[in-house]
């Protein structure tokens, strides 16, 4: 059987402790031990101080044992605290895993959206565009066919004079007099002139056209471009145009610097939606003010400004805060989104710049843009 002391110095091998506190303590209970044995060969020690002494120290070594005791569950639950956080840590980077995924898929679907929303736009609008190349093309082809006939008379009268020789010459040239007068020829020849300038303003409009459908419905990927704004403003006019041009004045006060680092083909969808809103907000007449001016920052990038104010019927403060909100719209069932002002907010996030709305019912709108000139690179 062990001593108590004997049991003390193994409960002090045993027990989980800082290795210089440990000696120190079994050196303390060896010379506790050394004083006992001294006292009992050497001194006289009564029965009771003997078994008090004893008692303390049975009392020292239970205490002992109970921290050893608790010093081993805190090991327990601390290794089992480990593994749970091990545990969860795994969880976490799956969980981290699937949402840089989903967040990639969402990206992509945006883009997408972005896209087909654009394309959704030209689509309704293609019988506008339709109509408004029409027109210009009608005009070509009519003239064309009036400049055939006009230029036949022309060469008719043309080719008398190749008949002309040293010894008909009076003759053909009262000829030529007399077919002049037949076929009005000065009348013939002003005619000639406007159905030339008709033809290359038709031909000018429909080129038009056609450069504001390509800058339109390009698609850009997430590359950054240098462009002009205001070509882009206008492009975006073009394809409006036959939506406005019969009871909306269009006024431009273009101040700002042209070129900006921006995703061109973005930022037209942006010009699109509100525009168009713009455009359905005047039931009558109207007028649309578009002025864009330069913000020239001390220390930092410079800014342009671009507003797009209207006559219109104006917004009630309500419908104002849920404007940008995906899937909100007044109009009625099968006629809008709801996902034009959600997505020009999107693409006016993406190129760091700011998008307000200003309206009073009755009043009008505008919207005010703001977009830095040189995007900054991270």
């Amino acid at each position: 059987m062990h001593s108590p002391i004997e049991t003390l110095l193994q409960l002090l091998s045993d027990i989980p402790m800082n290795e210089k506190n440990r000696q120190e303590l079994m050196k303390a209970a060896q010379e506790v031990d050394a004083a006992v044995n001294e006292a009992e060969q050497g001194l006289e020690i009564s029965s009771k101080d003997k078994t008090i002494a004893i008692q303390i120290l049975n009392k020292t070594i239970e205490e002992l044992k109970d921290q050893h005791q608790y010093n081993q569950q805190v090991n327990r639950d601390l290794m089992q605290q480990e593994k749970n956080l091990a545990a969860k840590n795994q969880a976490l980077e799956a969980q981290k895993e699937k949402l840089e995924d989903t967040l990639y898929q969402l990206q992509k679907t945006q883009g997408q959206l972005i896209n087909s929303e654009k394309m959704a736009s030209l689509g309704q609008l293609s019988a506008g565009i339709a109509h408004e190349i029409n027109n210009p093309i009608t005009f070509i082809s009519s003239g064309v066919e009036a400049l055939n006939q006009n230029i036949e008379e022309i060469l008719t009268v043309a080719k008398k004079y190749d008949e002309i020789t040293a010894e008909n010459v009076v003759q053909k040239i009262e000829e030529i007099k007399e077919l002049k007068e037949t076929l009005y020829y000065d009348e013939l020849i002003e005619e000639t002139t406007e159905l030339l300038k008709a033809v290359e303003s038709g031909a000018r409009r429909t080129a038009e056209i056609v450069k504001g459908l390509r800058i339109f419905s390009r698609l850009d990927k997430d590359v950054l471009h240098i462009a002009d704004v205001h070509e882009l403003l206008e492009a975006t006019l073009i394809i409006l145009k036959d939506q406005y041009k019969y009871h909306i004045e269009i006024k431009k006060d273009y101040q700002a610097v042209r070129q900006i680092e921006c995703y061109p083909g973005k930022l037209n969808q942006v010009f699109m939606n509100i525009l168009s809103n713009a455009i359905h907000a005047i039931k009558g007449k109207g007028t649309i003010n578009i002025t864009t001016a330069t913000k020239l920052l001390k220390n930092q990038n410079g800014q342009i400004t671009i507003c797009i104010q209207d006559t219109g019927e104006g917004m009630e403060k309500e419908i104002q805060e849920h404007i940008f909100e995906p899937f909100y719209t007044t109009k009625d069932v099968g006629k809008g989104t709801g996902l034009g002002l959600s997505i020009t907010k999107d693409i006016i996030d993406k190129h760091n710049g700011t998008i307000e709305v200003k309206s009073t019912l009755g009043s009008g709108t505008s919207f005010l843009i703001t977009l830095p000139i040189k995007q900054s690179k991270k």
